[in-house]
């Protein structure tokens, strides 16, 4: 099969410019070295405007999707609430969305290859030549959707010398029926606790599976500066959770 283009990358910008040239009648092939469903790390936060982006209706989404209609900010001891009318964003599962995407777009016609890495990319005036480690695959276009150190945008110099590796932790823990009703009042607010040099945060949330997927799920996640003294107290793993 010849394809109109090779997307590198098959993450929620991927799968959905794939998803999108598939349903335009286009022959999109996605390439991406994990498997999906993958662990994501962080990143489950996402507004209104990204559903948007993506088409995604979050009445209709069928898997875990929590709307946030406040947010509070912890920092120096002093903790600030901002509320919204309407939800400001929606708390979802990596993992769950990005495979919901991806097989959105498979069904739309796209050419999904997971588990095959991209070890280089050449262009071309006539096409794109993409090496991976079960061969080499061509098109007339290549996009990159690689997120960090894409090797398209590495291919083609895109990529800076300045960018900084952030670190990032996460945990999940499935609550007991009688504690998600405990909590329900702190589900539309996530917090972020933010360290004394701003270089990292913690960010407890509370989301409400999807019904039929059972009980809620509590996650949190820790980027830079992880084991520094502020918010270490809360990131002790509780008993039943799960590193990720």
């Amino acid at each position: 099969m010849k394809h109109d283009v090779i997307v590198v990358g098959g993450g929620p910008g991927g799968s959905t410019v794939a998803w999108r040239l598939a349903t335009a009648g286009a022959r999109p092939l996605v390439l991406d070295a994990a498997v999906f469903p993958r662990v994501k790390i962080c990143a489950g936060w996402v507004t209104p405007a990204a559903l948007a982006d993506v088409e995604i209706d979050p009445e209709k989404y069928p898997h875990t999707i929590q709307p946030f209609t406040a947010c509070r900010l912890a920092f120096e001891g002093a903790c600030h609430q901002t509320r919204w009318a309407r939800p400001a964003s929606y708390g979802i599962l990596r993992r769950e969305f990005d495979h919901y995407l991806l097989e959105r777009a498979a069904a739309a016609g796209a050419d999904v290859r997971t588990g095959l890495r991209v070890t280089g990319v050449a262009v071309s005036p006539d096409a794109a030549r993409v090496v991976t480690d079960r061969g080499e695959l061509e098109a007339p276009v290549v996009i990159g959707a690689g997120g960090h150190r894409c090797p398209v945008a590495g291919a083609l110099g895109r990529i800076s010398a300045r960018e900084e590796v952030v670190v990032a932790q996460e945990s999940e823990t499935r609550l007991a029926p009688e504690r998600a009703v405990a909590l329900a009042p702190f589900m539309d607010a996530p917090e972020l606790y933010v360290e004394p040099d701003l270089r990292g945060y913690a960010c407890p949330r509370i989301c409400r599976s999807h019904p039929s997927r059972g009980t809620p799920t509590s996650c949190g996640a820790r980027r830079r500066g992880a084991w520094r003294a502020h918010g270490s107290a809360w990131w002790a793993m509780p008993p039943g959770s799960r590193a990720i």
